[in-house]
């Protein structure tokens, strides 16, 4: 299963959900080498599913510890990153 999701304010939402047959495959082709595939279905927009199965699917990452408590985490992770990279590149640009 891949699952795009992103977090904002803490707040986990899933955008999209989809199957492969082969993770390692799809990974290699699709996010390492950021090729687009057309013929790839990613399934139905998460927004457009019942609101019960929506619920049933926040349960089941929940429960595997994907929830609002690991987007607050990837959140400052990724505000730490991009202060890190600025003040390399501000460094950088002073030897300049």
């Amino acid at each position: 299963m891949i699952v795009q999701a992103n977090s904002k304010d803490s707040t986990l939402k899933i955008l999209n959900l989809g199957l492969v047959d082969d993770i390692f495959s799809f990974e290699k082709e699709f996010i390492l080498h950021s090729k687009k595939d057309t013929s790839l279905y990613h399934g139905p927009e998460f927004n457009t599913l019942d609101q019960n199965l929506q619920l049933n699917f926040y349960d089941f990452f929940d429960s595997l510890g994907i929830n609002n408590n690991i987007a607050q985490l990837l959140e400052a992770l990724v505000i730490e990153k991009n202060n890190s990279l600025i003040n390399n590149w501000m460094e950088n640009l002073k030897r300049i």
